[in-house]
């Protein structure tokens, strides 16, 4: 099976975030996929999905459980949803090249 629409992949390599890979994954019931980028020895996994309802785009929020960061924000069409045990300044500083493009 493939992703009904095409991620935004943008290349972070030249900040230090490298992709390295990407795979399909289900959230809801429904096919997502998610990007995964390296940070020394820390794996990042960015889940992205057209957003469902126009009216109930999320606000940005952050959160850790268990020694995982997570960020879940909505950029253009796109929710986004960043889980790793990087630090949660770098996390952010990955989410904010990510939902720009670099």
């Amino acid at each position: 099976a493939r992703l009904s629409y095409s991620p935004p992949v943008p290349d972070l390599s030249a900040h230090g975030f490298a992709l390295s890979g990407a795979r399909r994954d289900v959230i809801d019931g429904q096919m997502v996929g998610v990007l995964v980028y390296r940070r020394r020895q820390h794996t990042i996994s960015a889940f992205l999905r057209p957003i469902r309802n126009e009216s109930r785009r999320p606000q940005p929020r952050h959160w850790a459980v268990r020694g995982f960061n997570v960020v879940a924000l909505t950029r253009g069409t796109i929710d986004h949803w960043v889980v790793s045990d990087l630090n949660a300044r770098e996390l952010g500083d990955f989410v904010d090249l990510l939902v720009t493009g670099g």
